[in-house]
């Protein structure tokens, strides 16, 4: 999961904030996943923050935190000796001074200023044992420099729009074939009693959606294709019908005008890897195609 590239990272913050054993289990063993080895704690939230992102619900921060703390505890011995609650304190005002910064919606006049930030800091007794107001000034002027922020990469966006129009086609397919997933009472009913659901055939109904799903996106890629961009080395870039061989062997494409046009081939079997983003060839960076 700490490795997995197109991971969503609100959901799997909503995940981690979940009031579940197992969800806390699984953030702890996330949040080891980093070296917060002699990292300010301002630092390791930066590093959190290219991983997952906070949920929006208070209880699930806080349980977040919590783990965190642990955890930066087990990475940084030495900082044992501060007083309970220290680093889950610096965490809730970090967080607060992120969105008191960088929130448009806070009014200017309401922003903190490194003075006043440096002076509430040091009225809060654990801050104050464990941290100079030089050290609280630091990180104040790391956070307005630059936000906390979880940015959608590449891969999220293309894993999202995949999962998307999955979703849609398994929606579609249930509206369509909900209908056969009811079963008709077998007591000799009169008409106008209920219907009743069984279970077991709806959730047979719902896998053999998902597939149908999966034949259906298979058979629109052989028999209509999808239009593609190819970027070629000399002249302009041209629009081109991509499409699947009948015998699911091959990528075909051709103009996606003349359909008389011989169409070129890339075979499946010769297809190593795929890479996402505009950014692996020289011919893609030529072209300067925005990510």
């Amino acid at each position: 999961m700490f490795e997995a590239k197109g991971l969503d990272k609100q959901l799997a913050g909503q995940y981690f904030g979940e009031d579940k054993k197992f969800n806390q289990a699984v953030c702890r063993e996330f949040l080891r996943c980093f070296n917060f080895r002699n990292l300010s704690i301002d630092s390791c939230w930066r590093l959190i923050f290219n991983k997952m992102g906070l949920p929006k619900e208070g209880q699930q921060i806080v349980r977040i935190m919590t783990i965190f703390q642990d955890v930066y505890l087990e990475k940084n011995p030495d900082k044992l000796k501060w007083q309970k609650d220290t680093v889950w304190l610096v965490s809730v005002k970090l967080m607060d001074l992120n969105t008191n910064l960088h929130n448009p919606n806070v009014k200017p006049m309401l922003r903190y200023s490194r003075e006043t930030f440096v002076q509430q800091s040091m009225l809060i007794p654990e801050l104050k044992a464990a941290f100079s107001a030089e050290r609280i000034a630091d990180m104040y002027d790391r956070i307005a420099k630059q936000e906390f922020q979880s940015n959608v990469n590449l891969h999220e966006k293309y894993f999202k729009r995949i999962n998307e129009m999955s979703y849609t086609l398994v929606q579609e397919s249930m509206k369509n074939g909900m209908k056969n997933g009811l079963k008709k009472p077998s007591n000799g009913a009169s008409r106008g009693s209920s219907w009743q659901k069984n279970p077991r055939t709806i959730s047979l109904k719902r896998a053999a959606l998902q597939d149908t799903a999966n034949e259906r996106n298979t058979q629109l890629l052989k028999t209509e294709g999808t239009i593609f961009t190819k970027y070629g080395r000399y002249g302009v870039p041209k629009q081109r019908l991509v499409y699947l061989s009948e015998e699911e062997t091959a990528i075909c494409w051709r103009d996606r005008i003349n359909k008389h046009e011989k169409p070129r081939k890339l075979w499946i079997k010769d297809v190593h890897s795929v890479l996402i983003g505009a950014d692996h060839t020289e011919v893609m960076r030529k072209q300067k195609i925005p990510t």
